[in-house]
C-alpha cells in the first residue's frame, strides 16, 4: 500500500503528516491483523451464506461489473446508496473489501473481508481476497499461509487458490511449495482457459526449483518443434538463465505468434525475467512502450 503525502508541507507539518500516516497505517494493519487472529477455523466457514433477494442480486451484479470495468468510483457510490437503503444488505462488506483493496487501501479493505467471512458470506473468495491481500501488507508469513489454505478448504476444487498460493510462495523463495501448488492448480484447470497460465507458471517454478528434469523436457520438444506457450515461455526462461539471450528473445517470439495477447503479457510479466530486462536482446520484448 503507498501513503500519498503532499510535497508542499514543510518543516513540522511534514514530519508531523509522516509520523501521523505511519501510525495510523500501522493501526489499521494491527487491527486487520488482530481480527485474523480471531478468525474461525476452516471448518465454521460456510459457503451457503444468506438467501439473497433478486434486488439485492442486482446490485450485486451492477458493483461487480463497475469493479471489473475499472470505474471504483461508481461502484463505492452504489454500493454506498445501497447500504443505505438497506444497512443488513448481503455481500456488501466483500464488495466493500473488495473495492479497498483495489482502491489501495489493503489494511481496512481485509477488515471488511474479514467480515465477510465471518458471516459465511463469499467464503471462498474472500478468503482468497484476504490471502492476496495480507500478501502485499503483512510481515506475518503464517497469517497469508493460513487464508491460502483456508481459501483452498472452503473450495478445495477451484485451481484458483493453488495457483495464487503457489505465487506468493514464489515470491519469498518457497519454489519447492509453489511448485506443488502449481501442480495442483493444473489438475484442476484442465481443459479450461487458465491452463496454459497455470502450466507456464510451474514450469517456471519447477525451473527456480532447480529441478533437474526440467531442462531436459524443454529442449527435446524444442529439438523436435513440438513446444506448447508454457514450455516456450520456461524454455526462454531456461536460455536467459544460461546467458544466451538471442534463443530467449527468439523464443519469446515464437510464443508472441501462439499465445494469445493475455497469456502471453501475463507470462512475459513474471519475476523470472527481471534479471534479463537490461539485456539488449531482450529490452523491447521485455518492456513494450
Amino acid at each position: 500500500m503507498t501513503l500519498a503525502l503532499s510535497l508542499l508541507l514543510v518543516g513540522g507539518l511534514l514530519v508531523g503528516g509522516l509520523l501521523l500516516g505511519a501510525y495510523a497505517l500501522g493501526r489499521k494493519q494491527r487491527e486487520a491483523e488482530s481480527l485474523a487472529g480471531d478468525f474461525p477455523v476452516s471448518e465454521g466457514v460456510s459457503r451457503a451464506g444468506p438467501s439473497i433477494a433478486p434486488s439485492d442480486l442486482a446490485t450485486f451484479d451492477t458493483v461487480l461489473e463497475f469493479l471489473t470495468t475499472g470505474k471504483l468510483a461508481e461502484a463505492r457510490h452504489t454500493l454506498v446508496q445501497a447500504r443505505e437503503a438497506k444497512p443488513d444488505l448481503p455481500f456488501s462488506e466483500y464488495l466493500l473489501g473488495k473495492i479497498l483493496l483495489l482502491s489501495k487501501n489493503a489494511p481496512e479493505g481485509v477488515i471488511h473481508l474479514n467480515s465477510s467471512a465471518n458471516r459465511g458470506e463469499m467464503a471462498p473468495e474472500s478468503l482468497l481476497e484476504l490471502a492476496q491481500a495480507y500478501a502485499r501488507v503483512s510481515t506475518r508469513p503464517e497469517v497469508v499461509e493460513r487464508y491460502y489454505e483456508q481459501a483452498i478448504l472452503a473450495d478445495p476444487l477451484n485451481p484458483d487458490p493453488f495457483f495464487y498460493y503457489g505465487q506468493a510462495l514464489r515470491k519469498v523463495g518457497q519454489s519447492s511449495k509453489a511448485v506443488e501448488a502449481l501442480q495442483r492448480a493444473v489438475l484442476r484447470a484442465k481443459g479450461t482457459s487458465d491452463e496454459p497460465i497455470i502450466a507456464g507458471k510451474l514450469a517456471l517454478a519447477r525451473l527456480e526449483n532447480g529441478d533437474p528434469t526440467i531442462a531436459a523436457e524443454l529442449r527435446k520438444p524444442m529439438a523436435e518443434g513440438t513446444m506448447d506457450v508454457p514450455k516456450i515461455f520456461a524454455a526462454a526462461a531456461l536460455a536467459a538463465r544460461e546467458q544466451d539471450f538471442a534463443q530467449a528473445a527468439e523464443l519469446i517470439r515464437q510464443a508472441r505468434e501462439l499465445a494469445p495477447p493475455e497469456v502471453f503479457r501475463y507470462l512475459l510479466s513474471d519475476q523470472i525475467f527481471e534479471a534479463s530486462r537490461g539485456r539488449p536482446e531482450m529490452r523491447d520484448l521485455l518492456n513494450p512502450r
